[in-house]
This record gives structure tokens, sequence and C-alpha cells, in this order.
């Protein structure tokens, strides 16, 4: 985990997890670990594959299985995994601060207008966080969601909300994407 994220060194937090799960296949904590780092690489489906039992099994891993269920575009699921995580008594500030904001931004019955402030702020917190940067690529305007969108799927291709956000904008106005 400590590559994965704080050192910011994919390729040897994908060493040290591949190692772990050829000395302990049916580890929980290292299919965890493996998760964490698919994840990061964008790998929607692994990584879901991968936390699906170590979520069940570990709390600190739900955040990023609600993560992975988003970035296949179960929107529904990540939902629900969130709201299980808010309710966590275990779950520590950064989690509880990420299962909020996610609810918030994704809430099928949010007013629109809300949403910019919560975007900007979560963008501050953390500038990657996709649901954010998604919902901000939304309420903007078209050329400027464009924009987001494929940087987006630049760093993740494999994330299907984004896909799916930039195909409705192609599908607005073809003529303006045609290569």
């Amino acid at each position: 985990r400590l590559y994965a994220s704080p050192l910011n060194d994919i390729d040897k937090a994908l060493e040290y997890a591949d190692r772990a799960r050829r000395l302990a296949p049916s580890n929980v904590e290292t299919a965890g670990a493996r998760g964490l780092v698919a994840l990061a690489q964008g790998e929607f489906r692994y990584a879901h594959s991968l936390l699906r039992d170590a979520a069940d099994k570990n709390p600190a891993f739900r955040l990023a299985f609600a993560q992975a269920a988003y970035g296949r575009g179960r929107s529904d699921d990540a939902r629900q995994e969130m709201q299980k995580l808010a309710e966590l008594e275990s779950a520590s500030p950064g989690q509880l601060a990420a299962a909020k904001s996610f609810l918030e931004l994704t809430n099928p019955q949010a007013d629109p207008s809300t949403l910019r402030p919560k975007v900007e702020t979560r963008l501050a917190e953390a500038p990657n966080d996709l649901a954010a940067r998604l919902v901000g690529a939304k309420l903007s305007e078209p050329e400027a969601a464009t924009k987001t969108l494929e940087a987006i799927l630049d760093q993740k291709p494999e994330f299907v909300p984004a896909q799916k956000a930039l195909a409705a904008l192609y599908l607005r106005d073809p003529s303006k994407y045609a290569g």
C-alpha cells in the first residue's frame, strides 16, 4: 500500500503485490493489496474482482472496492458500498470524507446548482477524485467537459462513467468531433 499511494511508485507496488499474491494466493490482504494497485492503474474490472472479498473481510478495502465498482460503471453498487462505509464506526476520517463526498456528488436527485461548490471543495482536497472530476465535467460547457473527460480517459481508459459522458457529448454534436 505504501508504494501505491504515498511513495507513488506503482511499478514497485505492482512488483510487491504480485510477489505477495504468489506467496499467499488465498490471503485476503494480498488480494486487497493487489486490488489497490489495479485500481491505481485504472484496471477497474480486475480491481473490483480482487477487492470484493477483501472489502467484506476487511473494511479498510471498502472505499477502494466502491471506487472500482464506480469505475466499472456500477454507480448504484458503488453508492451502496459508500453508504456502508459512511456508517462504519471504524472508518478513517479520510474514508468518511471520500464516502460523504461521493454520495453527495453522485446523488441522482441532487440539484446541479449545489454541486459546483462541492466539486471544487472535493477537488481541493483530492485533485484526482474521479467522481468530482466527472461531475465537474458534466457541469462545464461542452468544450471544457470534453477536455476534462479526455484527460480522465488518458489516465484511466477503462473508466466507464467518463466513456459514457464523452460519448453523450459526441452524440450531441457529432460534427464537432468527426475525425
